[in-house]
């Protein structure tokens, strides 16, 4: 399969791409730059483009068998006017004109990222992806991304949304700013510290990307997050414990949010979501346990 990917020099970018060379696949990795082509994986064949502006890219993208779309504005800085509007133009407008590229009528396989934020503050409940979408700025913004992809469906593409957990791994994703900020010997923020958090190793997630792409039965909404959801204070509580004396003292939800703002749902917000549906297709975790996780990334 020739696969197309968008945000590939990111860092779930380039191990969904390591992986799919691994199973043989061909990749082609598109990069708003040079310089951010450099992040790419070395393996995938370069593209220079910016999937927010139709192009050239949009034939080679029509030339191939599926794409991964992962383009969009990082979510980890201050939620201002301005920086939902990035965040919006880079995730919607990106996909909207991924969808115009895809040929009508071609067997093309579309797996478009999404968020477990869809679902909002999902407090103790168990969350599937039938549960309803949460009405904060970031479950809007993903409602609407979703949307834009799964129109996708309407030119025959089989549809894949994978609603991303906190990924976790050695060279990006959720994990190296909360070591930053422990090392720094501040306090992670945690709020009450009771909410769930639905987290994922980036190679789990990079294997789950490959096998539902490869799956030709899997269509629709997954959440791709670990069967085994965690305590925000047990995350903390294990980084702060591997890298030395853990903090006693914790910033509460309000001053968060008066630093950060809306931006503070990312770690303030419950989100325990369900792994049987990636599990039914018959894909199996090799990372389960957060502590054990964590060792290994740590390590």
């Amino acid at each position: 399969m020739k696969v197309f990917i968008t945000g590939a020099s990111g860092f779930t970018g380039r191990e969904i791409a390591r992986e799919l060379g691994r199973g043989g696949h061909e990749t082609i990795s598109l990069c708003r730059t040079e310089e951010s082509a450099r992040s790419a994986f070395p393996g995938s064949k370069i593209l220079i483009g910016n999937p927010t502006v139709p192009g050239e890219w949009t034939k080679t993208l029509a030339s191939c068998d599926g794409c991964v779309n992962l383009a969009g504005e990082p979510l980890n800085e201050k939620w201002t006017r301005e920086k939902k509007r990035l965040l919006r133009e880079s995730r919607i407008e990106a996909t909207r004109n991924v969808v115009a590229a895809i040929p009508e009528g071609k067997d093309f396989v579309l797996f478009s990222a999404s968020a477990v934020g869809a679902y909002g503050d999902g407090g103790e409940n168990l969350l599937t992806e039938n549960s309803p979408y949460g009405d904060n700025f970031l479950a809007k913004l993903t409602r609407e991304w979703e949307e834009a992809a799964l129109a996708a469906e309407k030119k025959g593409a089989r549809v894949i949304i994978g609603r991303f957990g906190l990924v976790l791994g050695k060279e990006g994703g959720a994990l190296p700013p909360l070591v930053t900020e422990a090392k720094k010997a501040r306090k992670i923020p945690e709020g009450s510290g009771k909410q769930w958090m639905s987290w994922i190793h980036v190679e789990d997630l990079a294997r789950a990307v490959r096998s539902l792409l490869e799956n030709p039965e899997a269509r629709g909404i997954f959440n791709l997050v670990s069967p085994h959801p965690a305590r925000q204070k047990e995350i903390t509580s294990a980084i702060e414990e591997m890298l030395g004396p853990p903090a006693r003292l914790r910033p509460p939800s309000f001053a968060a949010r008066l630093v950060v703002g809306e931006m503070a749902d990312l770690v303030l917000l419950s989100h325990k979501a369900s792994a049987e549906k990636l599990e039914a297709t018959g894909f199996s975790f090799d990372h389960t346990g957060l502590r054990e996780t964590l060792v290994k990334i740590l390590a």
